[in-house]
């Protein structure tokens, strides 16, 4: 692995150091994360790293709660009371994207480390299970009180995963159907189309 220092000199020691690892699991994956790695791309001494975190796993989970922290304020959108449900819905979907588009392989990670059962992302599953779904479902049903909510979860599942899928493919995506999701237009005409099969299953029921 070609290492160099990252460019977060103008941050404090700690904020560099998770700024190191985060690179380390986008760039080289999760596995390839070492604590003497670390060091290195922060500039720091090893010493420094086990001072401010203690253990690679420790810091593991504090550079990926991070990221789940970053995942969970896409739903503040859904407790907007300024605007209606469908506006608050597709700026939830559209800041989530962005925000998985922007950590590719953080992404694949955090799946991989969910089916693991991972302790990593237990704080993430768990603000989604009891926070997150239930205001997703509560805006669904705002759009149309008499939708069954066990269904409503069930559609909102599809249309993540339909977000999800093409950032755990990559290119793959290009290839499979001509859509590069990395493209800003492309990806905006995909999302429209998810969620807009969304809102219709919604209005229709």
């Amino acid at each position: 692995m070609n290492m160099k220092y990252c460019d977060y000199q103008h941050l404090d020691t700690k904020d560099r150091i998770l700024k190191a690892t985060l690179h380390i699991i986008s760039h080289y994956g999760y596995e390839n994360v070492t604590i003497r790695k670390v060091a290195k791309y922060a500039n720091v001494n090893i010493a420094l790293v086990n001072y401010h975190f203690g253990s690679k796993d420790n810091l593991l989970n504090e550079a990926m709660k991070q990221i789940t922290l970053k995942l969970e304020t896409a739903f503040n959108h859904l407790e907007c009371s300024d605007s209606a449900a469908e506006e608050r819905l597709k700026k939830f979907f559209d800041e989530y994207t962005s925000i998985i588009i922007a950590h590719p392989s953080i992404i694949k990670n955090f799946v991989f480390q969910t089916v693991k059962k991972s302790s990593i992302f237990i704080h993430y599953e768990e603000y989604f299970k009891h926070s997150g779904l239930r205001l997703l479902v509560d805006s669904l049903s705002e759009i149309n009180p008499k939708i069954d909510k066990p269904r409503a979860k069930k559609l909102l599942f599809q249309a993540m995963a339909a977000i999800s899928a093409p950032v755990l493919i990559a290119g793959k995506m290009h290839s499979i159907i001509d859509v590069d999701f990395l493209d800003p237009f492309q990806r905006a005409d995909y999302l429209e189309l998810v969620f807009d099969s969304l809102m219709g299953y919604i209005k229709g029921v």
